[in-house]
């Protein structure tokens, strides 16, 4: 990574923007997570070719390698070219905006950008977020799936942790929905910086307590009991804290609400989370993404 690609303050001033082809819908899930774990920030999609915003990588040919490698792998589409390009941060920022739109998720909440110039709705929620580098802008159908369920299960006073916050929108969305104090985790320095200006242009600080922090099970049940719990989350990274979850939520009725899990991963998922004292209750299966709702029964395990 060159010094002269960073500011004094560590933001990113350019990215590799890559596209390919858009794969079949049955092949969209896996693209998007290989991508995700090539370090993709931003993933859209856009006159029919699938695009991914990378932070300034140590070495876009080697980029260009891996990404070639994840379409070969997860998709049909072996013959595809993908293209990448610079992009500046400014520039990043104005494509966001230009495409933005306003989303409505669950019955009573609105996701919109920040230059939106539109009112909360009556009897609703309106969670602006100024575009950026940070998965969770409302349009994914796991965001979208996580405040539909929010909107049923958040209770006035309720003490709730986000697991990954990404823009910080579930934390957001909860404390507008009536959580009395939200306690949101983001390992990612540049994502965190991006889930503050959310909180702080929500005017929700003093509802929303960010922590930089790479989470553990210990980390969770030291901070409890909770409420509830959202991860909006990948298998792999979601299942370690199994027993986590479990032992910071409250005895009386706790819930966690996990998303992120493809379709054919929700057997696993539900195996490893029934194993530790909690107990599917609702569940949404959206364009391929399965969230589910989970209480908590018996004692701590």
């Amino acid at each position: 990574m060159t010094p002269e690609n960073r500011d004094s303050t560590h933001h990113v001033l350019r990215w590799v923007v890559l596209s390919v082809e858009a794969p079949p819908p049955s092949e969209a899930i896996q693209l998007a997570e290989a991508l995700r774990r090539l370090g993709a920030r931003a993933l859209d999609r856009r006159q029919g070719r699938a695009m991914a915003w990378i932070p300034d990588p140590p070495s876009p040919e080697e980029l260009l390698r891996q990404a070639e490698l994840a379409v070969r792998t997860h998709t049909s589409l072996t013959g595809a070219r993908v293209r990448w390009r610079w992009c500046s941060s400014a520039e990043m920022e104005r494509e966001w905006r230009a495409g933005s739109r306003l989303i409505r998720t669950g019955a009573r909440t609105l996701i919109a950008s920040s230059d939106d110039e539109i009112e909360a709705p009556p009897d609703g929620v309106l969670v602006r977020l100024r575009p950026g580098p940070a998965f969770g802008d409302g349009s994914h159908p796991t965001t979208r799936s996580s405040v539909a369920m929010l909107e049923r299960l958040v209770d006035s006073g309720d003490w709730i942790a986000d697991v990954g916050t990404g823009s910080g929108v579930l934390a957001i969305a909860a404390a507008l929905l009536g959580a009395g104090r939200v306690l949101a985790f983001e390992s990612d320095e540049m994502v965190a910086r991006v889930a503050e200006e959310n909180i702080r242009l929500n005017r929700v600080q003093d509802g929303v307590q960010l922590h930089h922090l790479e989470v553990g099970p210990q980390d969770l049940a030291s901070r409890g009991p909770f409420q509830g719990i959202v991860a909006n989350l990948e298998p792999g990274i979601l299942l370690p804290l199994a027993k986590g979850f479990r032992a910071a939520l409250a005895d009386d009725g706790g819930w966690l609400v996990v998303s992120g899990v493809p379709r054919g991963e929700r057997a696993a998922v539900l195996h490893g989370l029934e194993g530790r004292g909690l107990e599917l209750d609702m569940e949404d299966l959206h364009q391929g993404w399965w969230t589910g709702a989970f209480r908590a029964f018996g004692d701590t395990l």
